[in-house]
C-alpha cells in the first residue's frame, strides 16, 4: 500500500520488542523477540523471519522512549510475509497505548 493511501503517517523506529501470541490452537501461548520497524496511530510493523499468520492477535511489549515504563500494544495481523515480518492493526487502544504511540512518533520525528 502506498503512503498516499494510508490513513496515518508512519514513523520509522528500530526497537527490539517482545511479542506474545495468545490463544494458539493447542490453547497455549508463544513469545518471541522482533524488531519494531515503524509505527503509526493505526498500526505497527514488526520485522521477524517467521511472522504469525493473518488474523493472529499479538501483544507487543516495549520500553517507552524516554522513560522506564513499558507499554503493551495489542494488534491483529493484517499482513504477514515470511522472511520479512507482519503488519498489525492496533486494537483495544487504551490511553497507555496512545501515550506510547505518541512517544514513539515524537522520538522518530526527532531522529529524522
Amino acid at each position: 500500500m502506498s503512503e498516499e493511501n494510508r490513513q496515518y503517517r508512519r514513523i520509522d523506529t528500530n526497537l527490539i520488542v517482545t511479542v506474545a501470541q495468545r490463544n494458539l490452537p493447542a490453547g497455549g501461548a508463544a513469545s518471541f523477540k522482533a524488531r519494531l520497524k515503524d509505527v503509526s496511530r493505526g498500526g505497527i510493523f514488526i520485522e521477524t523471519a517467521d511472522p504469525p499468520p493473518i488474523d493472529s492477535i499479538l501483544e507487543v511489549e516495549l520500553l517507552v522512549p524516554g522513560s522506564t515504563t513499558t507499554a503493551v500494544l495489542k494488534g491483529m495481523v493484517v499482513w504477514s510475509q515470511p522472511g520479512k515480518g507482519a503488519g498489525l492493526e492496533l486494537i483495544d487502544v487504551t490511553s497507555q497505548t496512545k501515550g506510547a504511540i505518541s512517544s514513539l512518533m515524537q522520538q522518530g520525528q526527532q531522529e529524522a
